[in-house]
């Protein structure tokens, strides 16, 4: 196969990534627009709101990707919402009862593991009236090693006082994994 050809492999092979990506994120949206669900937002804050508690720590952790894919969410508990990765059970861990500094010195300890950890990230997830839902802990990595500090893009679905989180990689992200570059 000469130059040109591995090329042009190359471009239809990310061209099929890229449009079988499209369609599942637009599957996905459509789904939850069916099943009733609203979805959320997530702003920056520069902390935890209630620092006491008792809060219900997440934590989310996919190998895949060099594990990049790792958050950590803080859920007051008795707020009547419940977050739920969008993975297989095993991915993640649930810790109920936790204070909120605990829950939040646990969470960055979970998160800061992968050797391209630079700092972390809170955000306020909020239901469309405003009321804290609770918050994301999402780490930011070395810049040069990933391509970008911030690797992941999460959407939040809320139906019945459950949060299910879809957590998703950067396209050029996982094409540098895909194509052995890492």
């Amino acid at each position: 196969m000469n130059a040109l050809e591995k090329f042009q492999d190359r471009v239809f092979r990310i061209l099929v990534r890229t449009v079988v990506t499209a369609f599942i994120a637009l599957l996905l949206f459509i789904c939850s627009g069916c099943a009733g669900g609203q979805s959320l937002n997530a702003v920056q804050v520069q902390g935890i709101g209630d620092t006491a508690g008792p809060y219900t720590l997440t934590l989310y952790h996919e190998a895949q990707y060099g594990g990049l894919k790792t958050m950590a969410f803080l859920v007051p508990e008795g707020n009547g919402y419940t977050i739920v990765p969008y993975a297989p059970e095993y991915a993640y861990t649930t810790v109920n009862n936790v204070g909120g500094q605990e829950g939040l010195r646990q969470a960055i300890a979970f998160i800061s593991k992968n050797p391209t950890y630079m700092n972390y990230e809170i955000r306020r997830i909020s239901d469309p009236g405003g009321k804290t839902v609770g918050y994301e802990i999402r780490p930011l990595y070395d810049a040069t090693a990933n391509g970008r500090s911030d690797v992941m893009w999460v959407e939040y679905g809320l139906s019945n006082g459950v949060v299910n989180v879809h957590i998703h990689l950067y396209q050029s992200i996982m094409e540098e994994f895909e194509s052995g570059g890492r």
